[in-house]
């Protein structure tokens, strides 16, 4: 396992935009991203994980505060040794496919988690064991204490599939979901994504009648779109091109703080970056306020933490303040004054090319 540490750059904040002339029926979401899968169980990547969570529920889930909330569950206690966590489960609920929602239902989903070949098996390395007591009632049994166990079964990686959905498609099944949430997956041709309202959902009626989330990935088209009525929401709205938007009258700017953070991934294992001078030095050498106020418009704020605030397990933190001098030193003092060569990869949508740009014009300051 190749061990990392986190050079905190920025803590961004979550822009979308809107027209603001009343809501449609058939969404366009235009975003940056392309999804990758559309099994959770199999997912890493945020993108996918949102089109998931527009069709597919797990037992608890965040509310828009960021708090755990019931969902396919309607209630769990736990025992006082946080080892024993049982779930009475949603009745009269079923799967887009018909399939009952129940016990049996649950145990499919989570020894397919906890049969460890999949990218969110971890997520159920605490579970000793699923207990299904009877039809609406489950317990999970832990090999030892973890207070934090309802923030996993909220987890999307923790959302459930139909159990006749997993045994008909096996593997394909991250191309065919079926859950039980507000939408009804339609299609994924090329890279769009189609989804329509579930007419039965559990929860109540939906507002919009279909969604097709649209990869976008240059800033200025999905801008265009958004401005020419060919998409409804664009997310993450281009820092370079906030100011231009807002002074549009039919487009509705929605800001929210994020829990979205940005970073270096630094492999430890190797010299030089195993030297934990000059991984400080890197910290010291990169100018985030730079990096907010250029490449993301000012719509971020400067990270503490590898928890963003607005997490439940935050706490407050020193930034590392900018100071080129301690850098040069603490480079010169590792035996590194004429740098070195490191590669550094990051994806390609405008912003993050840009911030990435800047820490390579910054770290160029210490020779790296």
């Amino acid at each position: 396992m190749v061990a990392k540490r986190l050079i905190m750059v920025l803590l961004c904040l979550g822009v979308m935009a809107a027209p603001a002339f009343g809501a449609a029926k058939d969404v366009i979401y235009a975003s940056e991203s392309t999804p990758k899968s559309l099994d959770p169980h199999d997912t890493t990547d945020t993108y996918s994980g949102a089109i998931e969570k527009a069709m597919l529920e797990g037992l608890m889930g965040f509310d828009k505060d960021l708090k755990v909330i019931p969902l396919l569950a309607e209630s769990y206690t736990f025992n006082s040794a946080a080892t024993e966590f049982t779930f009475k489960l949603r009745k009269g609920v079923t799967f887009h496919d018909g399939t009952p929602f129940n016990a049996e239902a649950v145990r499919v989903n989570i020894a397919r988690l906890m049969g460890g070949k999949l990218k969110r098996s971890s997520l159920m390395k605490p579970v000793k064991e699923l207990v299904v007591v009877d039809e609406s009632t489950v317990k999970f049994v832990l090999n030892e204490p973890f207070g934090a166990f309802i923030n996993t079964v909220a987890h999307p990686g923790a959302l459930m599939l139909s159990p006749a959905a997993i045994a008909k498609y096996g593997d394909q099944v991250s191309k065919n979901p079926v859950g039980t949430g507000p939408f009804i997956f339609v299609e994924w041709v090329s890279d769009t994504v189609k989804i329509k309202k579930n007419p039965g959902y559990w929860g109540g009626a939906v507002k919009v009648d279909s969604i097709s989330f649209r990869p976008i990935p240059e800033s200025g088209s999905r801008v265009a779109m958004l401005r020419a009525g060919q998409a409804h929401y664009i997310y993450p709205m281009p820092a370079e091109m906030l100011k231009v938007v807002q002074a549009d009258p039919k487009i509705e700017i929605i800001e929210r703080p994020s829990i979205v953070e940005r970073y270096l991934i630094l492999n430890t294992r190797y010299a030089p970056l195993s030297d934990p001078r000059v991984r400080q030095a890197v910290n010291y050498a990169l100018d985030k306020q730079a990096i907010i106020r250029i490449a993301w418009g000012g719509a971020a704020t400067e990270a503490d933490s590898i928890i963003p605030p607005n997490l439940q397990f935050y706490k407050k933190q020193s930034p590392w303040p900018y100071d080129l001098a301690k850098a040069k030193a603490l480079m010169k003092e590792a035996g590194f004054e004429n740098g070195f060569k490191v590669v550094f990869l990051t994806p390609n949508p405008s912003n993050r090319l840009r911030a990435t740009e800047m820490v390579q014009q910054q770290l160029k300051e210490i020779n790296i």
